[in-house]
């Protein structure tokens, strides 16, 4: 449920000029992320189960996308966020008007990343 909680907040990093600006880098017209819609969990098994809108899979044109998830690690550690299990295979393309966009999905694994408390001043 970490990535229903934390979905508003991984948006906004993603809707940042930051990381619009790094998915142009890699030849991109933007980057979005795939939020869940849905969230359910089976009352006897515990197990949880996410709904996403769908979306029109693009073949991926050559990227280094193993390099653009360490880039995009770094851009969410530096916002609070642990991307647990950013890797490559998280990204997908998809078209939108004849632009290539580069869309984010399943962030189940992110956390934020505890502040320190400093009591002593």
């Amino acid at each position: 449920h970490n990535e229903i909680l934390l979905s508003k907040k991984i948006k906004e990093i993603i809707a940042s000029q930051t990381v619009q600006d790094l998915a142009r880098r890699y030849g991109f017209a933007g980057m979005e992320f795939s939020e869940p819609i849905l969230g359910i969990v089976a009352k006897v098994s515990g197990n949880k189960y996410l709904v996403y809108r769908n979306i029109e899979g693009e073949p991926p044109p050559m990227c280094d996308f193993e390099k653009l998830a360490l880039d995009l690690r770094e851009i969410f550690f530096k916002n609070g966020i642990y991307p647990h299990d950013l890797f490559d295979r998280q990204f997908m393309v998809t078209n939108r008007d004849g632009k290539l966009f580069v869309v984010l999905k399943d962030a189940e694994a992110y956390t934020e990343i505890d502040k320190p408390i400093n009591d002593k001043k």
